[in-house]
Formats: structure tokens, sequence, C-alpha cells
């Protein structure tokens, strides 16, 4: 490990070697450093974009799932949130933000109950 922290040292001070000193270095790591930002805020982007389209989407009898793990079915939609039927023999409701719904399950899974 000496060695190397002698070389790295030796290229950031402009060694024999290298006549540009540390940039022959510190270009490829700037590189790899924005392409890797540039994925990751991509991804993210394409995530947050699906989220809001499945958001969207939910309407009046899909059954969904919340942040905290609360299972009903929707019955009502408003423009910023959600009221969910979860307990249909006591008719139970509690209204939801729309933030606060993690997913939309699939006709197969179990509904209420």
């Amino acid at each position: 490990m000496p060695g190397l922290m002698r070389m790295f040292l030796a290229e950031t001070a402009g060694g024999a070697n290298s006549p540009a000193g540390g940039f022959n270095l510190l270009v490829p790591m700037i590189a790899i450093l924005v392409v890797f930002f540039w994925l990751t805020h991509r991804s993210q982007k394409k995530k947050e974009r699906q989220r809001e389209e499945m958001l969207d989407s939910i309407k009046v009898g899909d059954d969904v799932v919340s942040i905290g793990g609360i299972k009903g079915r929707v019955t009502k939609v408003n423009k910023d949130g959600f009221e969910v039927r979860v307990n249909a023999e006591k008719d139970i409701k509690i209204n939801f933000s729309k933030a606060a719904i993690a997913t939309v399950r699939g006709e197969d899974e179990d509904t209420e109950g």
C-alpha cells in the first residue's frame, strides 16, 4: 500500500513520468463519477414517474396497501387522497393521502379481511 501511495503522490506532484501531473488521474475519476450520478438520477426519475402513474390510475374498487401495511379497498377518490374501507363487516373507512399508498394489489391476491 505505501508503494501505491508514493506512486499517487508522484503523479499529483508532477513526477518525471507524467508532465501533466495528477490531471491524467483526475479526468477519468471525474468522468466515472459524472456517469454514475447521471445513471442514478435517471433511474430515480423513472421510478418517480412510474409511481405517479400508479397513483393517478387508482380508482374506486381497487385494493391498495398503505406504506404502513394497512390493506383495504378504495371507496372514494379525492384530488389529494383516497378513502379506503379497511373492514367491510364494520364498515371502517380511513382517509389516506396519495403519498401514503405504497402499492395497488393485483386481482389474484387476497382481498379485504
